[in-house]
Protein backbone atom coordinates (compact mmCIF):
# COMPACT_ATOMS: atom_id res chain seq x y z
CA UNK A 1 0.00 0.00 0.00
CA UNK A 2 1.18 3.68 -1.19
CA UNK A 3 1.40 6.13 1.82
CA UNK A 4 -1.15 8.47 2.22
CA UNK A 5 -0.40 11.99 -0.33
CA UNK A 6 -3.09 15.01 -0.25
CA UNK A 7 -4.05 16.01 -3.53
CA UNK A 8 -2.30 19.98 -3.41
CA UNK A 9 -2.47 21.68 -6.28
CA UNK A 10 1.21 22.36 -7.77
CA UNK A 11 2.41 25.33 -6.82
CA UNK A 12 1.95 28.32 -9.12
CA UNK A 13 4.33 30.80 -10.57
CA UNK A 14 1.80 33.25 -10.76
CA UNK A 15 2.61 35.73 -7.90
CA UNK A 16 -0.77 37.29 -7.95
CA UNK A 17 -1.88 37.92 -4.23
CA UNK A 18 -4.84 35.24 -4.72
CA UNK A 19 -2.10 32.43 -6.14
CA UNK A 20 -0.03 33.19 -3.00
CA UNK A 21 -2.96 32.74 -0.09
CA UNK A 22 -3.77 29.68 -1.81
CA UNK A 23 -0.64 28.10 -2.12
CA UNK A 24 -0.03 29.30 2.12
CA UNK A 25 -3.72 27.70 2.43
CA UNK A 26 -3.22 24.35 1.02
CA UNK A 27 0.19 24.25 2.55
CA UNK A 28 -0.83 25.22 6.16
CA UNK A 29 -3.85 22.69 5.53
CA UNK A 30 -1.34 19.89 4.78
CA UNK A 31 0.76 20.80 7.88
CA UNK A 32 -1.78 21.25 10.61
CA UNK A 33 -3.90 18.05 9.21
CA UNK A 34 -0.20 15.91 9.48
CA UNK A 35 0.45 17.51 12.97
CA UNK A 36 -3.21 16.17 13.84
CA UNK A 37 -2.98 12.65 12.32
CA UNK A 38 -6.30 13.39 10.47
CA UNK A 39 -6.60 12.26 6.58
CA UNK A 40 -8.39 14.39 4.12
CA UNK A 41 -11.41 13.22 1.67
CA UNK A 42 -10.30 12.98 -2.05
CA UNK A 43 -13.46 14.01 -3.27
CA UNK A 44 -13.21 17.18 -0.65
CA UNK A 45 -10.02 17.70 -1.97
CA UNK A 46 -11.10 17.69 -5.96
CA UNK A 47 -14.01 19.40 -4.95
CA UNK A 48 -11.42 22.64 -3.46
CA UNK A 49 -9.43 22.25 -6.58
CA UNK A 50 -12.27 23.23 -8.74
CA UNK A 51 -13.47 25.99 -6.94
CA UNK A 52 -9.82 27.42 -6.29
CA UNK A 53 -9.84 27.35 -9.95
CA UNK A 54 -13.45 29.12 -10.59
CA UNK A 55 -12.21 31.65 -8.10
CA UNK A 56 -9.29 32.33 -9.61
CA UNK A 57 -10.82 32.46 -13.10
CA UNK A 58 -13.50 34.95 -11.29
CA UNK A 59 -10.55 37.35 -9.78
CA UNK A 60 -8.99 37.52 -13.17
CA UNK A 61 -12.37 38.12 -14.77
CA UNK A 62 -13.09 41.35 -12.26
CA UNK A 63 -9.44 42.57 -12.85
CA UNK A 64 -9.98 42.50 -16.42
CA UNK A 65 -13.09 45.32 -16.11
CA UNK A 66 -11.97 46.90 -13.88
CA UNK A 67 -8.77 47.76 -16.10
CA UNK A 68 -11.11 48.46 -18.76
CA UNK A 69 -13.39 50.46 -16.71
CA UNK A 70 -10.33 52.84 -15.87
CA UNK A 71 -9.34 53.29 -19.68
CA UNK A 72 -12.55 54.41 -20.57
CA UNK A 73 -12.92 56.64 -17.69
CA UNK A 74 -9.74 58.25 -18.49
CA UNK A 75 -10.26 58.36 -22.32
CA UNK A 76 -13.87 60.52 -21.17
CA UNK A 77 -11.53 62.48 -18.74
Amino acid sequence: MSEWRPLIPPPSTDLSAVSRVQEAYWTTKHVVLKKLGIKEDEHLIASDAQLDAKLEVSCRMISNAKQQTVAVVKSVL
